[in-house]
């Protein structure tokens, strides 16, 4: 679902392969970003948790989806 689509990256500060993952993130209120939920299960030291280097929203970019 959200279109989301993987890609093998590099990243160039740390001169390593990166997993990007590109999606579509649903913008309501009460739905957490991914990165934050990260965040929180790597502080509560869950165990099998993928790292999770980067995270954010491209700035300036919005989607108007229409229902109907």
């Amino acid at each position: 679902g959200r279109a989301t689509r993987g890609f093998v990256a590099y990243d160039i500060e740390r001169r390593t392969k990166v997993y990007l993952k590109d999606t579509w993130r649903v913008d309501l209120p009460g739905i957490e970003r991914e990165g934050e939920t990260y965040k929180l299960l790597w502080e509560a030291h869950v165990r099998n948790l993928a790292p999770c280097s980067a995270a954010g929203d491209i700035e300036g970019h919005h989607t108007l989806t229409h229902i109907f």
